[in-house]
């Protein structure tokens, strides 16, 4: 299901950016997938992953639902299309993966993308993302 980028998504971003600095890593309430499905929410309307919300709280139960999906990648298209992660353009959603246990799910925020941390955002420079979806079609 393809939405389009709502008219102000761009203040949106911006406000949902800000809100996750002051929050803390935790699965299932504030992880990378849902910070990306937060962001998709803000710019479009639609929560890409409603249906997970709440349904995990460690890394095996988040881990197992990508796994259902067919893994990182295929999960990621709940987020948009596909596209090359040198087209992503302000909140596209990222796949990074550089000195991760595992690949992690960011934010495009130009030449840097964005996920949650312990401490709350943590910015990676963008060359390390490896796939990207657009979020709100081009």
């Amino acid at each position: 299901m393809r939405s389009e980028r709502l008219p102000n998504w761009e203040e949106r971003l911006a406000a949902t950016i800000e809100s996750a600095r002051r929050r803390r890593f935790a699965w299932g309430v504030h992880d990378c997938g849902l910070f990306v499905a937060d962001v998709c929410l803000a710019l479009t309307g639609r929560d890409p992953i409603a249906d997970l919300r709440g349904r995990y709280r460690t890394p095996a139960s988040a881990w197992r639902a990508l796994v259902r999906e067919g893994g990182p990648l295929a999960f990621g298209r709940r987020f948009g299309e596909p596209i090359p992660p040198a087209m992503a353009r302000r909140g596209d959603a990222v796949l990074i993966g550089a000195g991760a246990r595992w690949p992690a799910f960011g934010v495009c925020v130009g030449a840097f993308c964005a996920g949650p941390d312990s401490d709350g955002l943590l910015a990676a420079p963008m060359r390390f993302a490896f796939a990207a979806w657009a979020v709100g079609g081009r």
